[in-house]
């Protein structure tokens, strides 16, 4: 989850104008919605809108960058920036105990955003990631505060899926869809994850030795997403590990359950994006069989150069193959057993 500064497309700086323009005359919303297909660019945008709603002194209705607010987000600091994630195998969003709730729990996120932000930011602002992972309780304890929110403070609502939603929840708040209209398969492992696939289909033949080659190459790619996400993750907590270690043991445990947490919903995200790309390999083969000029497919990129024309039940049969495979990857099964099962299916 990088700053927005960076990443932020520049499709959206009219976007951020418009919300500029809003701050500008004291009339930005204190909740807001951010939907987007893309992990990065959700988190990335609602970093930057986070950015602008704490900023101290805005220039022009924009973040200035120089206010100690501003840097503290560009450090990675975060002060007076309350995170929340699902968390647990589940990978939901707790209500949490009424009298002591525990750390990363709504219940523990609605009283940290409650308390008085001495940092001298403009707003005190909440983040909940991949929200539509709130079960009912906790948005039903949500409404009350996106309906009279403490002083100076702004929630921001983050998910792929906002539909899934109570639509309570989702009336509260003010949209914004960050729609990319295309999606780039560049998870860790990518071009790897493509060169199985295209042998396996291309050219394993029903060699054994190929197929079970091919099967623990997708297999490996797989577990990469897993080690990827916690590394990653390590990199975006270190700065607050470290302030957290010069505190207390209490908050560092707190830091930590939260790390491993992003961990694993990064984790999750990029698996879709992996069982996606699989999916998308077989889709397109399957609309070439059907007579689709190359040249028109969505994501052509990701069929070798100068692929034949492949044999429309084989297409057929691959993505029918691929499909089984998310459905089954939906559910706690080993996703080793999955993808080997999925990988003897082409190649034989």
């Amino acid at each position: 989850m990088n700053t927005a500064s960076s990443e932020t497309p520049e499709t959206y700086n009219d976007v951020l104008a418009m919300l500029s323009r809003t701050n500008a005359v004291g009339t930005l919303p204190h909740s807001f919605l951010i939907q987007s297909d893309s992990a990065r660019l959700r988190n990335d945008f609602a970093l930057e809108l986070a950015r602008l709603g704490r900023c101290s002194a805005p220039e022009n209705g924009r973040a200035c960058g120089k206010c100690s607010s501003c840097r503290q987000l560009s450090d990675n600091n975060k002060v007076g920036l309350i995170e929340l994630f699902p968390r647990g195998k589940a990978y939901q969003i707790k209500i949490g105990d009424a009298d002591n709730p525990e750390p990363n729990t709504l219940r523990d996120f609605l009283h940290q955003i409650s308390l008085t932000d001495i940092s001298g930011a403009r707003r005190k602002v909440g983040i909940i990631y991949d929200a539509d992972r709130m079960n009912a309780a906790s948005q039903n304890a949500l409404l009350k505060t996106l309906e009279e929110p403490p002083p100076a403070t702004m929630i921001l609502l983050v998910s792929a899926n906002a539909e899934a939603l109570l639509p309570t929840t989702r009336s509260r708040c003010r949209l914004i869809h960050l729609t990319e209209n295309f999606r780039t398969y560049d998870f860790p492992g990518a071009p790897e994850v493509v060169s199985v696939l295209t042998e396996l289909f291309f050219s394993a033949g029903g060699d054994p030795a190929r197929v079970e080659n091919c099967a623990g190459r997708l297999i490996a790619a797989s577990s990469r997403l897993r080690a990827e996400a916690a590394e990653n993750m390590s990199e975006e907590f270190s700065a607050r590990m470290e302030s957290a270690a010069e505190q207390d043991a209490s908050f560092v445990k707190q830091l930590s359950e939260q790390q491993e947490d992003a961990a694993s919903g990064e984790y999750l995200n990029e698996r879709k994006v992996f069982l996606s790309a699989i999916h998308t390999f077989f889709a397109q083969l399957a609309l070439l069989a059907a007579g689709v000029p190359a040249e028109t497919l969505p994501n052509a990129e990701l069929l070798p150069e100068s692929a034949p024309i492949p044999d429309a039940k084989k297409a057929e049969k691959a993505l029918a193959a691929a499909e089984s495979l998310d459905k089954v990857l939906k559910f706690n099964v080993s996703d080793e057993l999955a993808l080997r099962k999925f990988a003897y299916e082409i190649g034989f």
